[in-house]
């Protein structure tokens, strides 16, 4: 199922609620983070219709002319209505925000995959392992 431009236009000012603008950093709604965030949506198309359905009826009007402070409690109210659908358009909309290079270098990190470019990876305790290894296998055999 893949979104109509309208149903793309009213959820990137979602999207921008969900990220803002703030601070000199960029929000969901930058043309280029939206960009991936609408090409990654197909198979999540059904959460985000149901979620711009629900924002519609719990609005007064017109979503986007309200106050950011209007759009953030209806937000609030779609959230405790629709739980996981819900999250499952934040899940998304966060995973493509924090994988744009300018996101990442705005927070001191390196873009691109963190291995195996010299990454350090700091070792843990590897005896908290021995109990585990020491029980008893408790899986049926095929």
């Amino acid at each position: 199922m893949a979104l109509t431009e309208q149903q793309l236009a009213d959820f990137r000012i979602i999207a921008g609620r969900m990220i803002p603008a703030e601070d000199g950093a960029l929000g969901a709604d930058d043309p280029v983070i939206f960009a991936d965030i609408s090409s990654s949506l197909n198979d999540i198309a059904p959460a985000i219709v149901s979620v711009l359905d629900a924002v519609t009826s719990e609005g007064p009007g017109n979503f986007a002319a309200l106050p950011p402070e209007g759009q953030d409690t209806i937000l609030q109210k779609v959230q405790a209505a629709l739980g996981m659908t819900f999250w499952a358009a934040v899940q998304r909309v966060t995973l493509c925000y924090y994988r744009d290079d300018r996101v990442l270098r705005s927070l001191g990190l390196r873009p691109g995959p963190p291995f195996p470019r010299g990454q350090v990876l700091e070792q843990g305790d590897w005896t908290l392992l021995d109990p585990v290894k020491a029980r008893e296998p408790f899986w049926r055999k095929a």
